[in-house]
């Protein structure tokens, strides 16, 4: 029955890429990072959607609305780091499982360039972003009532194979997605979606611990002590947060403290010695081939018996800094690390703006917060999650500096009377200028 009602529902969604290009971004957003097929059993489980949403996507960019990527400090460094991605790919030490790999990492950059093209109204960047938030926030909801029901006793877990799939990256996604989420609230006056949202992020709080990732919950406190820092209310917030510690720590198993436990006491624990040994391997691989590294999918058993301390523990590469080091040499750690400047450099900037604009941006400088302390313990460098926070940057870099034509009849209008009704006066969707 799962698999009857999917199918329906996503062949009824397919033709809409074809219609509109800016529906075909949602969409393979939506599938991409929600991945609702891998809830079903039968033949939907693997049913190719993305390729078929990226081929009528395409074709439906020639006839759509759509403009040119602005050149900044930003998308200069992003286009290095694709195309020195590419040229290590090319020198790759295992070609085969390396362009199989670059395949899947194109089709996220090449949705990300769509992204800046033809999302650029207002209306349809806020779609863009209840779409990333709601396919992320959905496990988050269900996670916490699971964690909540089974009194953490058992890890929560994203829907296999993958981006989220493993209990440590669906943990820092979760984080990535709480400030987005606070965001958009902020932008609705209907009190119920507000209690609902606030409901949700309360709940994916505790599927985070409910996770019993160690990174997320260095994670969480990292990114917490960077609200408190951001806000006014700072003394406010930290009370409420000394009361919510104890409340949650009654509520946790025994299991879960002596799990996190390892954090400090991280050299006897065998799956931190494991990361460090990634590390060191991807630090030798590098000194080896400092321009290119070993290219995409290096972290195999047979290259760790050559430069790894110990040959025999193998790991992934558990980091997203040395697993760029390893896989694309300094260059490409140098091009990587200086996108993910820049894109920090301009929400700090647009920070500046009035309205909407800075409010957006202080969120997704929250979201790279959790991406960077996140990614730290995991290799998600070709996370599509921040690609999408990149490419809304850009295009709040747009907005800052000229003004979008406005279409007066947004095309999600009817969506948006019939879900929040009064809650948002149709007036809102109009993209003003922004630095008056």
């Amino acid at each position: 029955m799962r698999d009857f009602f999917l199918a329906t529902l996503l062949f009824f969604l397919l033709p809409g890429a074809l219609i509109r290009c800016q529906w075909g971004v949602l969409l393979w957003y939506w599938i991409s990072m929600m991945n609702p097929h891998r809830l079903a059993y039968g033949f939907i489980f693997s049913f190719p959607f993305g390729k078929w949403i990226t081929a009528l996507s395409m074709l439906s960019f020639f006839w759509s609305e759509k403009r040119m990527i602005p050149l900044n400090r930003l998308t200069g460094f992003w286009f290095c780091w694709i195309v020195w991605l590419t040229i290590s790919t090319v020198f790759a030490l295992l070609p085969e499982m390396a362009w199989w790999q670059w395949n899947k990492i194109m089709k996220i950059m090449l949705f990300s360039a769509l992204t800046i093209m033809v999302m650029q109204k207002k209306y349809d960047l806020h779609a863009l972003l209840w779409v990333i938030v709601g396919s992320i926030i959905f496990y988050g909801i269900k996670g916490g009532l699971f964690t909540l029901f089974t009194l953490g006793h058992y890890h929560v877990y994203g829907p296999p194979t993958s981006f989220i799939a493993d209990n440590n990256t669906l943990a820092m996604a979760l984080l990535m997605t709480l400030p987005l989420l606070y965001y958009l609230l902020n932008t609705q006056a209907h009190r119920i979606i507000r209690q609902f949202g606030f409901a949700a992020m309360l709940l994916s709080v505790f599927a985070v611990l409910g996770s019993q990732s160690r990174g997320g919950l260095v994670t969480l406190i990292g990114l917490s002590a960077f609200v408190l820092w951001k806000i006014q209310a700072k003394w406010q917030s930290m009370l409420l947060v000394g009361i919510s510690v104890p409340l949650v720590g009654l509520f946790l198993p025994d299991a879960w403290f002596a799990r996190m436990e390892t954090i400090i006491h991280y050299e006897q624990d065998l799956s931190a010695l494991g990361r460090i040994n990634a590390w060191w391997f991807a630090w030798r691989l590098a000194l080896d081939r400092p321009l290119v590294g070993g290219g995409l999918e290096v972290f195999k058993p047979a290259f760790f018996e050559q430069y790894a301390p110990n040959p025999v523990d193998y790991h992934d590469s558990h980091s997203i800094y040395f697993e760029v080091l390893a896989a694309h040499g300094f260059i490409g750690l140098f091009f990587y690390m200086m996108t993910l400047w820049s894109a920090w450099r301009m929400s700090v900037h647009l920070q500046g703006q009035a309205g909407w604009i800075a409010q957006l941006a202080v969120a997704i400088q929250c979201s790279l917060v959790a991406y960077m302390i996140g990614g730290t313990f995991l290799g998600v460098a070709y996370f599509d999650m921040y690609y999408a926070l990149l490419s809304i940057l850009v295009i709040l870099s747009i907005h800052a500096g000229s003004v979008v034509p406005v279409n007066t009849k947004p095309p999600y209008q009817a969506l948006q009377r019939f879900v929040f009704k009064k809650s948002v006066p149709m007036g809102a969707y109009k993209v003003e200028r922004t630095n008056d």
